[in-house]
């Protein structure tokens, strides 16, 4: 039924459609109330908000792919309300533009590859930055437009101008209606409309002509690629090194620029180079006006349009957290009111401006965008003032629009519910009927469709449309009935002509389906799309006139599915969506994903209201007939699964998971469903052991925090009776075993009641099962043995895996299984003892070694101390250095326990602690072994055995973590702290010195020192030391210097230039070079201070690249040898890169700098040192052929190493600076031959290289090349060592592991080409890792 509506509303309009009948063809501004003021300004009255935005008009947004329609420009901003498709969707049919701008220009060509500017133009004297409306406000109140040339005088025809600052260099073109012609296959010759030649000179009757200067033939050229980082170049050189330019060249600059702009780029370059040009003393003509009004009226329309689908997007709960700063930035580009000053200018001028009829449409858009009746009619009064022009149906489109404005008539209605609102109605009546009066009579031009034959009626039907839509928004829907009726029964032909009446289209009913939504009223609309669907003539363009009665088109569809959802009538949609489906391939129509995410949308927002039983079925139907493999699956189907757990449908949490597969493990969900499942107080094993599996197949580790969850539920189902082993298989026991090792050595957090009994009892268990563990893995085997050793010594080992049967003794044997690490400590032949640590439930807990004296005839020898004492003080000589050192004092151990001597319990940890130190593990368990002895012999002082012990112990954690044997190490401070005692400071100082291969190395080192702390160890200088540089790496800056403070005030230990140079280094990395500054003066100033090259090289880098400055970097570079030290190979590095990257550019002192470098043979020559001349050739001075020379010669350098990633990566970001991806490839596998290992910084230039030229399908293809490293552990292989010669060797095979860096690249390249819809989905992806 349709609304009632107030009987006087309904015959209000007879005085004014009697006005309209007896006006003069400039009636209609009259009765609207024509005013000469600038409608520039602000507005007055209730309307005066230019803040909210409608549809664009007929034709709109719906089929440009925008998907914010607003209607054939049938629904404006108002039916947009109802819509629910999103902005990034592809085109369904034809644009917006292609139904306006047959009236303004030729569409812009876009190429195939195309990317984002990355250039900025830049005067010889830069100029400030303004916004459009600044920059055309300072012009205005500058000059005249159209002031008197000062050119000098010219005898001859030919126009070659170079020093005048006149307007016209070249006049202005002569207007026409046409729009300017885009890619003009020659140069343009423009007619001179003004001599500016002496009176008194020679006069020709020759036309004249222009000899084309480089600067123009270069942007032309650049233009003719349409690739808008040529063009943007092309115009920088126009900028930067032509001295006495024309306005020709600029006026040409300029439309290069707008018409390879990319949609929704902003105008700055173009604005930059209007700026150059009034810098240049150029007074622009009318062609750049005419230029900048149509650049800044398209951008209006594109910001208008992005505008109304981020507030579509924030009414449908899916706003992201920056759309409303981007609402904000959008509007304050302001770009309405620079038009209408630009058109103020043109249409103030003296002369006739001959301004085209393609920008009064563009401008009367922009009114109609912005609901600005007042400027919409002030421009209408100016095109009524051409006599030689005809308006296009266009015009009166957009005049309805601006007067028919939700905006317009809400204002009305609230300031006078029924007369006002009914003057802005009566005036879209006038405008429309005085449309199909000046049709009638031919005043409408039907000619201006240029390529077009169909466009006139489409123009013509679209005012028609906006009709009706106006009803709508007016409240008045029976009067647009009454217009599709009126439609519906003419007895005109499809191909109707000027005065006809036009059969409806398919976008005539789909206006007024979406008006009846946006009117609120969902089942007038429900009922006419039902009576459309039992139609048989299938839908056709959306501005084809048919005869027959068409069935719904996609659009249609699109506006009853957006009001169903937000009217709350989910039945309806999902019944609706699924009558779409089986209708799409009848009707041709092609249903979005941005439909099918609408629809799972609407579906996910009342799970809360459903029953378990009503939640699995809305389930069932969303995965098997919404969603698609296009879609970001793991982002939509969270919500999903999040419902389920927190209703206790596990398995159907698990299945929806388990369903997306492999090929996007990267994002799969599976761990952030443990993280939902194990918050829960009781989750069966079979459960937890199926999400192992899940995890396991998609390649994901389950995360440290997990693993006692697991455990645990494994314990607590054995502690009530279930029998968990029996249906376990070899990965299941496998992955057990490796957790409980795992939480032997460092327990994470724990739940509550942990009801997991350890590693002991789980092998029962599964011997009880009948399992083996001579059949797990090696590697897994040589964990749990060792384990068990720690804990309980050899004898209880042997004694435990006797007990559990012969598929476990055998594996102490089995030489296949290859336990190497414990072969001798296991050995049965042992003749002496030492008691194993307390504590331990295993019966014989005693481990046997192998000596050649009993332990009776061991005895203290003080000479044999201090001899091995004396050795390891010793300083390192140039043969074997401190290894060999290690192994002599080694030696010495083992000639004084051939004959019975034994040195004191502190040697024998400095020993144990040296040979860690220089990687001798095997000689290192020895000497540990060895110890056992000399504490057995302290039986009878127990005070003295003890302290030995925690001696010893200390000692173990301080060599296993220097050798790079962490997780032994924690087995030995887990020991320690078991006995009630602590590391040492140097301990915990060396196991944060070698955190590694965790994604927050920081963290654990954190909590290393929070334990030492809870322990009440009092810190050193190492430890303090190895902390603050920890945290100055992760560029925690402030608790660094937190850490700084304490250590300085404690008194425990006096800041160190190593301490002084890891806080310098946390404040330089953060950007504070202030207290950089400061600290690096305190430290010069510090009574202790012994100059070191890092704090100088620190200093050198932040004035290097993070704040770059010359002279400052110099001054640290002249103070370090001021300090009597001698530059590093960094430091050659950073003063290369002074003169080579900071402006201005210093290459022959660079090139100095490198000879002084290879004149030095006390520094090594590194490959960082080639990657800066690269840098400085390539990407500086832009001479890619000497930075290929460079890279082509380092194997020719005597001293040089050969290339690595640091060079390769240099020349690859050359390339990219250079848009060679066609040398990429060449290089890449030059890279593999020598047998380079791919990183991933390299990566990411080929990524953003590729994404730069518009290959956006391999920069893809490499990203997903790319693998994401285990949960928890940092990517490895992509840093380089401070010293290159520690680079390990890396097979090129090895996998390259994704950098966050990586992550930003990619989503900089996707939004770079506009795909922001796959941007979301690699954040999505980011965020679930």
């Amino acid at each position: 039924m349709l609304p009632k509506v107030a009987t006087h509303i309904l015959h209000s309009t007879s005085r004014a459609a009697v006005a309209v009948q007896s006006q003069s063809h400039h009636t209609l501004r009259n009765v609207l109330n024509s005013s000469s003021s600038s409608p520039a300004g602000a507005r007055n009255g209730p309307s005066s908000s230019s803040s909210s935005s409608n549809g664009p008009g007929p034709g709109g947004q719906k089929y440009t792919g925008s998907r914010f329609y607003s209607g054939y420009n049938g629904a404006g901003r108002a039916v947009s309300q109802a819509n629910a498709i999103t902005s990034q969707d592809v085109p369904t049919a034809q644009t917006d533009d292609s139904e306006e701008l047959s009236v303004r220009r030729a569409s812009l060509h876009v190429p195939h590859r195309s990317r984002p500017r990355s250039h900025s133009l830049s005067a010889p004297r830069p100029p400030t930055e303004h916004s459009v409306l600044k920059t055309v406000q300072l012009h205005a109140r500058s000059r005249h437009a159209f002031a008197a040339s000062r050119a000098p005088p010219a005898p001859t025809s030919v126009l070659v101008r170079r020093n005048s600052t006149s307007s016209s260099d070249v006049a202005p073109p002569e207007p026409s209606n046409a729009p300017p012609h885009s890619r003009s296959p020659t140069p343009p010759v423009f007619p001179v409309s003004r001599s500016h030649t002496d009176p008194a000179a020679p006069q020709t009757v020759n036309p004249p002509a222009f000899i084309d200067s480089p600067a123009w033939e270069a942007i032309h050229r650049a233009r003719k690629t349409g690739d808008p980082a040529l063009v943007a170049q092309a115009v920088r050189d126009l900028v930067d090194h032509v001295k006495n330019p024309s306005v020709r060249e600029y006026n040409y600059a300029l439309e290069a620029l707008r018409e390879t702009r990319r949609p929704g780029e902003p105008l700055a370059i173009l604005m930059q180079t209007y700026n150059a040009m009034l810098q240049h003393s150029l007074l622009p003509n009318l062609r750049t006006y005419f230029e900048l009004i149509t650049a800044i009226t398209d951008r209006d329309h594109e910001i208008h349009n992005t505008i109304i689908a981020l507030e579509a997007r924030a009414r449908r709960g899916q706003a992201s957290a920056t759309d409303q700063q981007r609402i904000a930035h959008l509007r304050s580009e302001n770009t309405f009111d620079s038009a209408m000053k630009l058109f103020e200018t043109v249409n103030a001028s003296s002369g006739n401006p001959k301004i085209p009829l393609y920008l009064y449409v563009a401008l009367l858009r922009a009114c109609a965008n912005h609901e600005r009746q007042d400027a919409a009619l002030h421009i209408l009064t100016a095109l009524e003032q051409r006599t030689d022009l005809k308006p296009v149906a266009a015009v009166y489109r957009h005049m309805i629009r601006a007067y028919a404005s939700p905006t317009g008539i809400s204002d009305a209605g609230m300031c006078a519910p029924f007369t006002m609102r009914h003057d802005l109605l009566t005036s879209s009546e006038m405008i429309f009927n005085e449309f199909i009066t000046r049709s009638s009579d031919g005043g409408v031009d039907w000619s201006a469709a240029y390529d077009d034959p169909n466009g006139p009626r489409r123009q013509h039907l679209q005012v028609w449309n906006q009709m009706i839509e106006a009803y709508f928004r007016a409240g008045s829907p029976e009067k647009a009935v009454e217009i599709l009726e009126r439609m519906m029964n003419s007895s005109a032909p499809a191909a109707f002509g000027p005065g006809d009446v036009p059969r409806p289209a398919s976008s005539t009913y789909t206006v007024t389906i979406a008006g009846f939504i946006q009117s609120g009223d969902i089942d007038t609309a429900y009922a006419w799309f039902q009576r459309l669907l039992a139609q048989t003539e299938r839908p056709r363009q959306p501005y084809e006139s048919a005869v027959q009665v068409l069935r719904p088109d996609i659009v249609a569809w699109q506006h009853i599915l957006d009001g169903l959802a937000l009217a709350g009538r989910v039945d309806d949609l999902n019944t609706m969506f699924l009558t779409l489906t089986q209708c799409a391939t009848k009707d041709g129509l092609r249903i979005r994903d941005a439909d099918r995410e609408m629809i799972y949308l609407a579906n996910i927002h009342r799970l809360g209201d459903l029953t378990n039983t009503q939640v699995a079925e809305t389930g069932a139907f969303l995965v098997q007939h919404v969603l698609t493999d296009n879609m970001d699956i793991p982002r939509l189907l969270r919500p999903l699964w999040e419902t389920y757990v927190a209703r206790g449908m596990l398995d159907e949490a698990l299945a929806v998971v388990a369903r997306l597969g492999a090929p996007r493990a990267a994002s799969h969900p599976v761990a952030a469903l443990m993280r939902e499942v194990f918050k829960r107080k009781e989750v069966p094993y079979e459960y937890a052991r199926r999400l192992v599996h899940l995890a396991e197949e998609r390649g994901i580790s389950v995360a440290p925090d997990h693993v006692p969850a697991v455990l645990h539920a494994y314990g607590v189902d054995k502690d009530r009776g279930v029998d968990v082993a029996a249906g376990l298989d070899a990965q299941d026991w496998e992955w057990l075993l490796n957790a409980a090792v795992e939480q032997e050595v460092v327990p994470a957090h724990r739940p509550s009641e942990y009801s997991f009994s350890g590693l002991v009892p789980l092998l029962e268990d599964m011997a009880a099962a009948g399992k083996c563990l001579i059949d797990v893995k090696p590697a897994i085997v040589r964990r749990v043995v060792k384990s068990v050793f720690v804990k309980h010594g050899t004898d209880g080992l042997r004694h435990l895996f006797k007990r559990l049967g012969p598929g476990f003794e055998k594996v102490l044997d089995d030489p296949d299984r290859a336990v190497e690490a414990l072969k001798d400590a296991a050995d049965s032949d042992a003749s002496t003892t030492v008691v194993a640590s307390e504590g331990s439930d295993v019966e014989g807990s005693e481990m046997e070694l192998e000596l050649n004296a009993p332990v009776e005839q061991l005895r203290f020898d003080k000479m044999l101390s201090k001899s091995i004492e004396d050795t390891l003080m010793r300083a390192p000589g140039p043969a074997g250095g401190a290894a060999a050192l290690a192994v002599h004092a080694d030696e010495l151990f083992r000639a004084g326990l051939a004959r019975g001597q034994t040195p004191g319990a502190y040697v024998c940890g400095k020993l144990i602690q040296a040979l860690g130190r220089v990687g001798e593990l095997d000689r290192l368990r020895d000497a540990y072994t060895a110890a056992q002895v000399l504490l057995r012999g302290l039986e009878a002082d127990k005070r003295a055995q003890s302290n030995a012990w925690f001696s010893i112990e200390n000692s173990m954690v301080i060599a296993l973590a220097h050798a790079g044997d962490l997780e032994g190490a924690h087995i030995h401070r887990v020991r320690i702290l078991e006995m009630g005692g602590a590391p040492t400071a140097d301990a915990y100082g060396a196991l944060i010195l070698y955190v590694k291969d965790t994604t927050d190395d920081t963290s654990n080192a954190v909590a290393l020192f929070q334990e030492a702390q809870v322990h009440r160890v009092v810190p050193n200088q190492y430890l303090y030391n190895n902390i603050i540089s920890k945290l100055a790496k992760a560029r925690k800056a402030d608790y660094a210097l937190e850490l700084f403070e304490q250590m300085k005030a404690a008194g425990f230990a006096r800041p160190s230039s190593i301490t002084y140079g890891a806080v310098i280094g946390a404040c330089a990395r953060v950007g504070d070079v202030q207290s950089a500054e400061n600290l690096f003066a305190e430290m010069m100033a510090a009574p202790n201070y012994r100059p070191r090259v890092p704090p100088f090289n620190t200093m050198i880098q932040v004035y290097t690249t993070t704040k770059p400055n010359r002279e400052r970097a110099l001054s640290y570079y002249n103070q370090l040898r001021a300090a009597g030290i001698a530059p590093t190979a960094y430091t050659y590095k950073l003063l290369m890169d002074a003169y080579g990257r900071i402006e201005p550019v210093d290459i022959a002192t660079m090139e100095r700098i490198w000879e002084t470098l290879r004149a030095d043979t006390s520094v090594e020559i590194q490959g960082n040192h080639f990657a800066s001349l690269i840098n400085a050739y390539g990407c500086v001075q832009k001479d890619l052929d000497r930075a290929i020379a460079v890279f082509d010669s380092i194997p020719t350098f005597p001293r040089a190493p050969r290339r690595d990633a640091l060079v390769f990566e240099a020349l690859i970001n050359t390339l990219v600076a250079h848009r060679r991806t066609d040398l990429m490839p060449n290089y890449i596998a030059l890279m593999h031959g020598e047998g380079v290992h791919m990183t991933a910084y390299i990566a990411n230039f080929l990524i953003k290289g590729y994404a730069d030229v518009g290959d956006m399908a391999q920069a893809r293809a490499i990203f997903e090349g790319l693998v994401d490293p285990p949960s928890g552990v940092a990517a490895a292989h992509n840093h380089a060592p401070h010293e290159p010669s520690l680079s390990p060797v890396i097979d090129p095979m090895e996998p390259v592991y994704r950098e966050p860096s990586t992550w930003e690249v990619m989503v900089r390249a996707e939004l770079g080409s506009g795909n922001r819809e796959n941007a979301a989905a690699l954040l999505e992806r980011l965020r679930a890792r």
